[in-house]
């Protein structure tokens, strides 16, 4: 399984592939449903600083940072992602 962190706004499926949340209970009520919460989560990327100069030094750590741990590419990629939503972005988070 990858192991990847997935904006959520850019998560797509076809709706013949999405099913309603009662097939959680029919799978917890058969015993087959393992939460997950040690390999896939949520999480929600927001800056709360007090003043812009705050919110822009914060972001500039931040890109900075992704810049170090990723392709210089795929990190402006992320960082232009999260420019246009204002730096409130939700991931789906795999770890498995």
């Amino acid at each position: 399984m990858a192991k990847v962190a997935v904006p959520i706004i850019k998560l797509r499926y076809d709706s013949a592939d999405a099913y309603p949340n009662d097939v959680v209970a029919v799978f917890e009520d058969a015993g087959a449903w393992t939460p997950a919460e040690d390999y896939t989560f949520t999480g929600r990327v927001s800056i709360d600083a007090d003043t812009p100069k705050e919110r822009t030094a914060q972001r500039n750590a931040i890109a900075a940072k992704l810049c170090t741990i990723m392709p210089r590419a795929q990190a402006e990629r992320l960082i232009t992602l999260l420019d246009e939503h204002n730096w409130d972005v939700s991931f789906f988070v795999d770890c498995w």
